[in-house]
């Protein structure tokens, strides 16, 4: 459907710039060769979504590498995480899409089935998180405009990620709804998890030739 639109938020795979806390055992050259995979993957998992795809991303002059996809795509824009994905979430209400679910590139376990899920539980919340295993969560989704108190003062890359924003999305008055818990890769012990699921297309290849290097 049309009126859906799902936006892909990542960094640029640029070695230093992502992935550091898989560094050391991996090179900033292996996490950013990791990082260009899952986008890759992402991409060709969610085209046959019923939803307009788009990425945006960061740093704002990465645009490059996006342009092999074919499409849309447009800068995160300065601020923190909360109000990057803020601006996104509106940018995209502003423009008619009548749901809107945002989602990180580095879940390679997550598939278009669990993003039609997200959809579907918009039909009665106004916003749903995907929780990731480590306490944040990799998806957001709604179908309004969302206060601040969800993307200000949040205590990002930590554990309460998530229960804090739920509990501040219901204490603001707002329907929620979960999609399942999955793994976001930023830990080795991630990365083993990854390796031991076989998440297969380009992500794949990357962790094949990391195993024949590095122990994890």
């Amino acid at each position: 459907m049309r009126d859906h639109a799902f936006v892909i938020f990542t960094k640029a795979p640029i070695p230093g710039y992502v992935k550091s806390r898989l560094s050391p055992p991996l090179t900033g050259t292996d996490c950013a060769e990791l990082q260009a995979a899952f986008i890759r993957d992402a991409v060709s998992r969610f085209r046959a979504l019923a939803a307009e795809l788009k990425i945006c991303f960061c740093p704002d002059d990465a645009g490059a590498f996006f342009d092999e996809f074919g499409v849309e795509t447009y800068p995160q824009g300065k601020g923190d995480l909360g109000q990057r994905m803020r601006r996104c979430l509106q940018a995209e209400l502003r423009r008619g899409f009548r749901k809107v679910l945002l989602a990180g590139a580095d879940i390679p376990l997550l598939g278009a089935d669990d993003v039609s899920r997200g959809y579907d539980l918009l039909d009665t919340a106004d916003v749903v998180f995907g929780p990731a295993r480590d306490g944040g969560y990799y998806c957001i989704g709604t179908r309004r405009s969302l206060p601040n108190l969800l993307f200000d003062g949040i205590p990002w890359s930590t554990p309460q990620v998530f229960e804090e924003s739920e509990a501040r999305a219901r204490g603001a008055g707002l329907v929620t709804a979960r999609m399942r818990t999955c793994l976001d890769v930023d830990r080795l012990e991630d990365l083993t998890a990854l390796r031991e699921a076989a998440p297969g297309g380009a992500t794949q290849k990357v962790i094949d030739k990391l195993s024949r290097r590095i122990a994890f």
